[in-house]
């Protein structure tokens, strides 16, 4: 009985596992690795919301029918998720990062990835680098390929 348990686990296992497409990519904000991320999530233009996303640092996972969606559309996509700052004083900052096509176009090449610099504006520092992206996007960010970069709006 325990075989038979332990085998349909396992096939369970191997079918979400490859119903998942897996992308290279690392979310740093203010020079620092992202490891506290809640409510992550992808939304398209029309705010339609996706949550079969998850997200360890150097892998961003979405299962294989959203990321079937997304390779054939021509709509934006955006990353959406909050980070915990501080849990004792529960600061939390909200954060939408516009996905560009490259990052999901490149899934086959193992060696491709994506570096998303994340710069909270409220920081000294970075305030004097960067614009805000909005009135109420206090923060900027960069999305850094092999290849190219994008950076959004120097001062």
């Amino acid at each position: 009985m325990k075989n038979k348990i332990l085998l349909i686990f396992m096939f369970i296992s191997h079918i979400s596992i490859s119903q998942n497409k897996d992308f290279n990519i690392i979310m740093v904000l203010n020079d620092k690795l992202l490891v506290n991320i809640e409510d992550l999530k992808i939304n398209d233009e029309h705010q339609n919301t996706f949550q079969s996303v998850g997200y360890v640092p150097g892998n961003l996972s979405l299962n294989e029918q959203l990321y079937s969606q997304i390779i054939g559309s021509r709509e934006k996509y955006f990353l959406t998720f909050t980070v915990v700052e501080d849990y004792k004083k529960d600061i939390r900052n909200y954060y939408e990062i516009q996905l560009e096509n490259a990052i999901f176009e490149h899934y086959d090449n193992k060696a491709f990835f994506c570096v998303i610099e994340i710069f909270d504006l409220k920081k000294k520092k970075y305030k004097k680098k960067y614009k805000p992206l909005s009135t109420d996007k206090n923060y900027n960010y960069n999305l850094l390929f092999p290849s190219h970069s994008i950076i959004k709006s120097l001062k």
